[in-house]
């Protein structure tokens, strides 16, 4: 019987699909994957792995995050926000 292609949600991307996806340096995603800051699924000793669902949820949750942290800043008197 042939396989059925995995779920657009359940689909795994290689470091450089993340990178492309992301517009961001491999050492950018080790280091985030290291600190346990982006979920990832390891294919033997040097191979990871980022599934699609994961990654959409750590957008939206690094978003929230970052959204509630200015939100929680006071107001300059001149009414400026600080940048990141």
């Amino acid at each position: 019987m042939p396989e059925h292609p995995p779920a657009a949600g359940d689909e795994l991307l290689t470091v450089e699909e993340l990178c492309d996806w992301f517009k961001v340096t491999k050492d950018w995603v080790y280091d985030e994957a290291e600190a346990g800051r982006l979920p990832y699924v390891r294919l033997g000793r040097r191979h990871l792995r980022f599934r699609r669902t994961d990654l959409e949820e750590y957008i939206t949750t690094s978003t929230q995050q970052r959204t509630g942290r200015h939100a929680a800043l006071p107001r300059s008197p001149l009414g400026l926000q600080p940048l990141d």
